[in-house]
């Protein structure tokens, strides 16, 4: 097909503003790129894919825009190839350090690159939604490790904290991060959120010979959580939220304590957790840090999250705490002029908090719950008649 009529049949594809964003795209992807732009229209799934991302998905074009290559990469040659690069750009980043700006800078286009392979491959059908789930999860893993490396770094060559070690080991051994939710199923979203805890085990740290204060992991993850977008609600990279607050029982908006001890939180979950927060640790897994250290945390509190269960009290009292926390602000007493903030669930997260409260209440008779995606818990449930087919 000649250059004149591809473009005919792409301006009879698009629309009002994709007609502009397309013709942006091509511009920026340049005559050296003119047989694979060319390919693309030609080819209906290539083309279709290029036209949704544009006509209905904002964050996805504006990555198209900014990577064309990477477009085209994942849709006439091989998506993952992008990936193993922004894997290998992501590891590069251990050589370097600064500011949680300059990190922020130095992870946003990597991650782009990568959203765009992944959002293509799954619009173009290239890839199921277990492979760009299980992409989207490695890509928050990787960006993470590099997040938590680069902040570690820093806080040495500040002097935050002591080692015989001139330079930092990474990870820190017994410094970790958990992710849980969607994160922890491999169904992150692309933005996020990604529902994670900074941990530390003062005895690992002990054993290597490495001295730091709580108030350090606490300003780390607190620095993690403001590269990654938690402060500018852009979408750029990835939005988290901090599980410390939760086990705190402190509000968004106070003072909270972002990274808390493997002693806190084991002594947390065997008195005073609340069904959310044992059922959130119930499908827990390590996707950052010292991943030894963090398994061998998890293998310590699962036998008592397990042992417990969920009666059905419980389980009504998780789900009043979903639709309570999609409130929004209560008023406090007749009066006063203060109010009491409560943090608003999205739909997504009230939908992975009935997700893990059905993991816990069941996983402990039946173990295919305990591990696996939302669907699954929910198809198992109906499977063996805990919940009735229709509503599952």
């Amino acid at each position: 097909m000649s250059k004149k009529s591809a473009e005919s049949k792409i301006s009879k594809a698009l629309t009002g503003g994709a007609v502009d964003q397309f013709d942006q795209w091509r511009r920026r992807a340049g005559r050296l790129n003119e047989d694979a732009v060319v390919q693309i229209i030609n080819d209906p799934v290539a083309r279709n894919a290029l036209y949704g991302a544009f006509a209905h998905t904002d964050y996805l074009a504006q990555c198209c825009l900014s990577h064309p290559d990477a477009a085209i990469e994942a849709l006439v040659g091989n998506p993952s190839e992008v990936l193993s690069q922004v894997a290998r750009d992501l590891r590069a980043l251990d050589r370097v350090t600064g500011p949680t700006t300059a990190l922020a800078r130095a992870i946003r286009p990597l991650k782009e690159r990568a959203v765009v392979a992944i959002g293509l491959a799954d619009i173009s059908g290239k890839w199921g939604h277990d492979q760009v789930g299980s992409s989207l999860s490695d890509l928050a893993e990787r960006t993470l490790d590099a997040g938590l490396g680069w902040l570690t770094r820093l806080a040495y060559r500040h002097g935050e904290f002591t080692a015989q070690e001139e330079l930092a080991p990474v990870p820190v051994p017994g410094l970790f991060v958990l992710g849980g939710g969607d994160l922890a199923a491999e169904e992150p979203g692309y933005v996020g959120p990604l529902e994670v805890i900074v941990l530390y085990d003062p005895e690992v740290l002990k054993e290597a010979a490495i001295g730091a204060s709580e108030r350090v992991f606490s300003r780390i993850a607190g620095e993690l959580a403001d590269a990654l977008g938690l402060l500018n609600k852009d979408g750029s990279i990835f939005e988290l939220v901090q599980h410390g607050r939760i086990l705190r029982n402190e509000s968004i908006a106070g003072k909270a304590n972002l990274a808390l001890s493997v002693a806190q939180v084991a002594e947390n979950l065997e008195k005073d957790a609340t069904p959310f927060e044992r059922a959130w640790f119930a499908g827990v897994r390590v996707v950052a840090g010292d991943r030894t250290a963090g398994q061998a945390f998890i293998e310590t509190i699962s036998q008592g999250i397990w042992k417990k269960g969920l009666d059905a009290d419980e389980i009504r009292a998780a789900v009043a705490s979903v639709e309570e926390q999609s409130g929004g602000q209560k008023k406090s007493a007749k009066g006063t002029k203060s109010t009491k903030v409560v943090q608003k669930s999205t739909p997504m997260q009230a939908h992975w908090r009935l997700v893990q409260t059905c993991r816990l209440a069941l996983g402990q008779n039946h173990e295919e719950f305990r591990h696996g995606t939302a669907r699954k818990v929910f198809e198992e449930a109906g499977r063996i008649g805990a919940m009735d087919k229709l509503t599952a």
